[in-house]
């Protein structure tokens, strides 16, 4: 299937996504499930998530965790506003910041722009519970 058509599913992916979510919202919290992940590559793509911000703020609570990659964070800001945009930012306690041309991101990590700008391949800033930035190095098995 060509990438392109990716776009035609995207009303079905993100009722997926929802649905996901309600049904972790919906757990009795005080049952043994076994934990729930999901993975968002590229969270924009998905649209406006009305249960994201819900999600985010009790996923502990319901044992569920979101991993979740986006390009930069005005992508967020037209889809949920400014200030949903930064509960979701704010949300994320782990986070890893690959080279990136957008003030927000040094600005998120306290660091010269020029730093984060800067970054070679495979390099990238990890800040783990709100802890200072530590630059790491990704390796590539063949």
């Amino acid at each position: 299937m060509p990438v392109y058509d990716l776009a035609k599913f995207s009303p079905l992916l993100r009722l997926w996504f929802e649905l996901a979510i309600v049904g972790v919202l919906e757990r009795d919290p005080s049952s043994n499930y076994p934990h729930f992940w999901l993975i968002a590559d590229d969270l924009a793509s998905l649209g406006k998530l009305p249960s994201l911000e819900i999600l985010l703020a009790q996923t502990r609570k319901y044992k569920a965790s979101l991993v979740a990659s986006y390009q930069i964070s005005a992508q967020l800001e037209d889809i949920y506003g400014r200030a949903g945009a930064e509960v979701i930012f704010d949300s994320f306690y782990n986070k890893i910041h690959f080279r990136s041309a957008c003030p927000d991101a040094a600005f998120e990590l306290g660091l010269p722009i020029s730093e984060v700008q800067t970054l070679p391949d495979l390099q990238a800033y990890l800040t783990l519970c709100n802890f200072a930035p530590t630059r790491i190095q990704f390796d590539v098995f063949s």
